[in-house]
């Protein structure tokens, strides 16, 4: 990964760091999301 990117992230009551590459992308109706995409390019669905 060339920019990598830590998250954390609180599940079950304890904090957990991910790490990947963050990702903007624009809606068709105008809004934003961010993904975090791991190193083998799988899209984290926390």
């Amino acid at each position: 990964m060339d920019d990598p990117h830590d998250e954390m992230l609180t599940a079950a009551g304890e904090v957990i760091t991910v790490t990947g590459m963050k990702v903007k992308c624009r809606q068709p109706s105008g809004t934003y999301v961010w993904v975090i995409v791991a190193s083998d390019e799988w899209v984290m669905d926390i």
